[in-house]
């Protein structure tokens, strides 16, 4: 799995692959030094050396599996919960390193020599509750997984319930491992989680679009509706050479419902961080507005006109009058998209951005590419 994060360069998936390597860790590390003690002195190990072995690898766990779940959820806060999982990883390794018998009970299944020792936690215990806090919050991420996936469409909304039901198995997994005498059955359950994750977080390969046969007649007909030319839709890199003036406005338009999917604010704060974008401009900014005046007073000032393309979309009034006001006002229009059929007919010819819900970073690079090309030919 880190191999395969590295070529489309996925962080949650190379995030997963880690947390993977120290389950295998956890697992067998212990379990490995005492079966070797046992064939060389033919006696168990210390058992609060295998304690310390068997959870020392607990906070490491924890901080790759919040790495790669809040980076889909809410990537703004996710080095925020990562410190505050490290400050609790570090009371974890206290506690244990400390005194670890006092918190965890190791045994023998039968005569000691014979087989590796197994180990629960104790009920009641410092280790215990910083678990418990650990499992809380994993199964908040769950219902947001799933949550997510009931309200989104198509392959998001798969890739959200694969995660959602992977977690749910593994999580499941880890607290019969840790509170019930050790089962192989157990263990193995966790294994089903893994496909599941995989699914959910392999980012999937780009199709070409399947295009059908234009007649000459509706190519003249689209140029004409449209005002754009066929060889406009070759994309092309953004000229490091040009120099703009701060005074670059760009106007979002979007259903509300994909405020989140969109990642509107994110967008938008990295757009106006760009020195040549004076500001961006879109209706829940300024939610005291009416959506119909807040059109009207901004619409006709900005310069390129970008349009995030969905279901909802589709169906939405105001977004409607929005893009046909802006194209008979001849704003450059961007469709912005993870459908095609959800673009608007008589802009699919547009140069548009495919949204990527796994690269947010190459969506803003790519976005202010097209822009800064469209913003070009306005001046020029």
């Amino acid at each position: 799995m880190i191999w395969k994060s590295l070529k489309p360069k996925s962080r949650v998936l190379l995030y997963y692959g880690i947390s993977l390597l120290v389950i295998g860790c956890m697992v067998i590390s212990a379990s490995l030094i005492d079966l070797f003690t046992i064939y060389i002195t033919g006696t168990n190990m210390d058992k609060g050396l295998f304690a310390i072995l068997s959870l020392m690898w607990l906070p490491h766990l924890s901080v790759f599996i919040i790495l790669y779940a809040s980076t889909l959820l809410t990537p703004t806060l996710k080095w925020k919960i990562f410190t505050a999982y490290m400050i609790m990883g570090v009371i974890f390794w206290v506690f244990l390193f400390s005194n670890p018998l006092q918190w965890v009970e190791v045994y023998h299944l039968t005569v000691p020599g014979r087989e590796t020792l197994q180990l629960t936690l104790k009920f009641i215990s410092p280790l215990t509750l910083i678990i418990g806090v650990w499992v809380v919050v994993m199964f908040l991420i769950i219902f947001s997984f799933a949550y997510k996936g009931l309200n989104a469409i198509g392959e998001i909304r798969k890739k959200y319930l694969y995660l959602a039901i992977g977690n749910l198995i593994f999580i499941v997994h880890l607290v019969l491992n840790g509170f019930v005498m050790y089962y192989q059955t157990v263990s193995f359950i966790g294994i089903f989680s893994i496909p599941f994750v995989y699914m959910g977080l392999h980012p999937k390969k780009p199709s070409k679009p399947k295009r059908k046969i234009v007649s000459e007649a509706e190519k003249k007909f689209v140029s004409f509706v449209t005002g754009k030319h066929e060889n406009e839709r070759l994309v092309e890199d953004f000229p490091k050479d040009l120099k703009l003036e701060k005074d670059l406005l760009v106007f979002m338009s979007y259903a509300t419902k994909d405020a989140d999917l969109f990642k509107i604010q994110e967008i938008s704060n990295k757009l106006t961080e760009t020195p040549e974008v004076k500001d961006v401009l879109y209706w829940q900014e300024d939610l005291d507005d009416n959506i119909f005046e807040y059109m009207n007073d901004n619409l006709a000032k900005c310069h390129v006109f970008v349009l995030f393309c969905s279901i909802n979309a589709l169906d939405s009034v105001p977004v409607k009058k929005e893009w046909t006001a802006a194209d008979a006002m001849g704003k450059p229009i961007i469709p912005v998209f993870y459908d095609t059929e959800h673009i608007p007919p008589l802009l699919r010819s547009r140069l548009g951005l495919e949204y990527d819900f796994y690269d947010m970073n190459g969506n803003i690079q790519a976005l202010k590419n097209i822009i800064f090309k469209k913003y070009r030919r306005l001046i020029d």
